[in-house]
């Protein structure tokens, strides 16, 4: 899961105002019913620790529990193997040699050398014309994780029917249905088949709950699973629905994964009553469902809780309960009683960091002594002492500068200590370069440039170049700016970058060009200072008000590539081209674009193509994109060009579209082949920054090869308070 979102706690004279709207599927405080009575009561979140991290050499961590899960799967598999499987003295022992490798790849070394022999041993059990259905699945699910959906689809697709024939245990229907779902996502092309499996796939995983393998202290394995699901069932508790009716009709379910299907059940119907609008548009029918849900929700995860104190499940949905809760034991306590079960446990602590946000009642402060807290453990040999990194990448998040975060005094210190403990590590020698890169791109967040500088030059060519994009950042600005602020250039690159964060644009360009001729050929310097003189090029042409070009030169100077291939055609279009190894096929304008806006030109693609406005990126994307496909011949405005429509508009679309669209005030308006698509549409605000946010291109290609889109003639232009909407936004048509 992913959490992070933007709000402000400020107070006034007469009233103190939360702002907030539902995250998922996390809880709210009562408080949120107080303010609707026009009151004030926010207690303090008392986080102070009433038992210490249960860190000692004794304590249970992942790494026991992943061990135990690989010796039950190897048991489980060969065990279904021999009693429901496909058998012959042709392949059996290859048979169970595979099982046993897939059991350690999934819950061993998960790495590209173990996949690859699972492959191997899949591809002679091929060849010796082996027909058990589950393998024939296993295969396909190796192949995904090595060459993608497409290259596993036809597997995937082969197994499904002949696993819900067999006697396998419902859990193996289920993996089926949800990876042939996963794959068909990535394509977007197929959203009925993707909606229409919804239900298949919760059917199984209801009647997986009763299986016996997932009973008498193997529990906790099927809860892994159904917990994957339950980020998209919080928001679809219908879905969840089908799940909880095939429950029911088992009777031999185990009790403890019988009340935290319950549990999470009355979670998700109850953020389907509250909605996940502002507090004040919650009516009281919906705040009445809403504590209800949550009070069952209670009653289910205590007495999983009771029955399982080592399992640390329960406890850990509970802190998200707990803050919508008054009474009881808070969030702190469940924490403790989460990470008591497994120290490192690493949801129970996302969701108390979580807990200790501004926005419920906690303080930036709090984040961060929770993370040394952590750091102090000692224990890296785990992910926990890395909660002091999530603590000031959260910090960060919601400030306007997110280095911010690590400038407060005594920060930098105590990310030292983080590192040296992460180098020190025996079980983490070979993630040198990581570590070291990590703690140098630290250090420049952190304004300490000559440590930067150091670090780096010690990795030479080992720069661990994956560690930038974890910060959102990128190598060649990172290490370019380090480089000009520790060398000659220092001083007229400071007066530079503080003129042009100043909006004086027309002093900060010549100074930006002078340091660009004068940075030494093919260095991370002149790379950074090509990117600004083009970045400050456009955010002039936006500023003036006037039609500005959005398409880059060919060296694509001022737009950052996040995923896919990029290039400008001989006849100037902006040509994307997906790759199967991208999550995504984005490219952002690195200029920021504030206030109100619209974005003019001409769109191509095989199936769907986009424009991206407001891009933020803080632990993940938020934008919304407004995309024409077509394939499917309609308009969309949605989340981050989700399969998840937002609205959609149907119209005939040709291989050429035309679009125009204004974002002002808040509301979206756009013409697509100068037909009125979208009038005055009101904007998800936590999709898109208004005043930080930037523009993209981009489509829906996840994992998908070889697609190319275009954009042709792609302007922008700053609105102003006085600009009156042209003939083309004059038009209002009903729909």
């Amino acid at each position: 899961m992913t959490y992070g979102r933007r709000y402000q706690w400020t107070a006034g004279i007469a009233a103190l105002l939360l702002l907030l709207s539902a995250p998922g599927c996390y809880a709210v405080q009562e408080v949120l019913r107080a303010l609707l009575e026009i009151r004030v009561d926010v207690p303090a979140l008392d986080v102070t620790p009433a038992e210490p991290l249960p860190a000692g050499p004794d304590a249970f961590t992942w790494k026991h529990y992943s061990e135990r899960a690989m010796e039950w799967q190897e048991e489980v598999l060969l065990s279904t193997y021999e009693k429901y499987g496909e058998r012959s003295p042709k392949w059996d022992e290859k048979a169970k040699e595979f099982l046993r490798e897939y059991a350690e790849f999934q819950y061993g070394v998960r790495s590209q050398d173990a996949a690859g022999r699972c492959r191997e041993l899949g591809e002679e059990l091929s060849e010796l014309g082996c027909s058990d259905p589950r393998i024939l699945y296993m295969r396909g699910n190796v192949v995904y994780q090595l060459e993608g959906g497409q290259k596993a689809l036809p597997l995937i697709k082969r197994s499904l029917a002949p696993l819900e024939a067999s006697e396998y245990p419902r859990i193996w229907p289920y993996f089926a249905t949800r990876r042939l779902q996963w794959i068909l996502k990535d394509t977007h092309r197929h959203r009925d088949e993707v909606r229409a499996l919804n239900p298949k796939k919760m059917r199984y995983l209801g009647q997986a709950a009763g299986d016996p393998d997932f009973a008498d202290g193997s529990q906790r394995y099927y809860m892994e699973e159904a917990l994957v699901e339950w980020d998209g069932l919080c928001r679809m508790p219908d879905d969840a629905e089908i799940m909880i009716d095939e429950l029911e009709r088992i009777p031999d379910v185990d009790p403890w994964i019988r009340h935290m299907l319950r549990g999470l059940y009355h979670v998700s119907k109850g953020w389907k009553a509250r909605g996940g609008g502002w507090a004040g548009e919650v009516t009281d029918e919906g705040w009445e469902v809403f504590h209800r849900e949550l009070s069952l929700a209670t009653e289910d995860f205590t007495e999983a809780y009771t029955l399982h104190p080592e399992y640390p499940e329960a406890a850990t949905w509970m802190i998200s309960v707990a803050m919508a809760s008054s009474g009881g034991p808070g969030e702190r306590v469940w924490f403790e009683r989460a990470v008591s079960a497994q120290f490192d446990y690493r949801p129970a602590y996302d969701k108390l960091m979580w807990a200790l946000r501004p926005r419920w009642g906690g303080s930036h402060e709090k984040m961060y002594q929770f993370g040394i807290e952590c750091l102090n453990t000692g224990r890296f040999d785990t992910e926990i002492p890395r909660v002091l990194l999530k603590a000031l990448w959260d910090i960060g998040s919601e400030l306007d500068d997110w280095r911010d975060a690590y400038r407060r005094p005594g920060a930098y210190e105590q990310l030292q200590t983080f590192y040296e403990g992460m180098l020190a590590e025996p079980t983490r020698a070979d993630w040198h370069s990581f570590w070291q890169s990590s703690h140098g791109m630290v250090a420049w967040a952190a304004g300490r440039y000559e440590d930067s500088k150091r670090l780096f030059d010690e990795l030479g060519d080992d720069v661990y170049m994956e560690v930038f994009p974890d910060f959102d950042c990128e190598a060649d600005f990172v290490l370019g700016d380090v480089q000009l602020r520790t060398g000659a250039l220092r001083e007229t690159y400071e007066k530079a970058e503080a003129l042009y964060a100043d909006d004086q644009v027309a002093a900060a360009l010549p100074l930006f060009e002078e340091l660009r001729d004068k940075a030494a050929p093919e260095s991370s310097a002149l790379a950074l200072l090509r990117h600004r003189v083009a970045v400050v090029k456009t955010r002039a042409g936006f500023l003036s008000g006037e039609w500005a070009d959005l398409i880059p030169d060919a060296d694509l100077a001022g737009w950052q590539c996040k995923g896919g291939e990029w290039a400008v055609d001989a006849d100037g279009a902006l040509k994307g081209r997906s790759r199967k190894s991208d999550a995504a096929l984005r490219l952002v304008c690195r200029c920021p674009i504030d206030g109100d806006y619209e974005i003019r030109g001409e769109l191509e693609g095989e199936f769907n193509v986009g424009i991206v406005l407001g891009h933020r990126e803080r632990h993940r994307p938020y934008f919304v994109g407004f995309k024409v496909d077509g394939h499917e011949d309609e308009v969309t405005l949605n989340n981050e060009f989700s399969i998840q429509e937002y609205l959609t508009r149907p119209m005939s679309l040709g291989e050429r579209n035309h679009i125009r669209v204004r974002v002002a005030n808040g509301l979206l308006t756009a013409c697509v082949n100068e037909e009125l698509v979208f009038d005055e549409q009101p904007i998800d605000p936590d999709w898109c920054a208004a005043n930080d946010g930037q523009i993209g291109v981009g489509g829906s290609y996840y994992k998908s090869d070889g697609v190319e889109i275009r954009f042709r003639n792609l302007q922008i232009r700053r609105l102003n308070a006085e600009q009156d909407a042209d003939e083309v936004f004059a038009i209002r048509a009903p729909f």
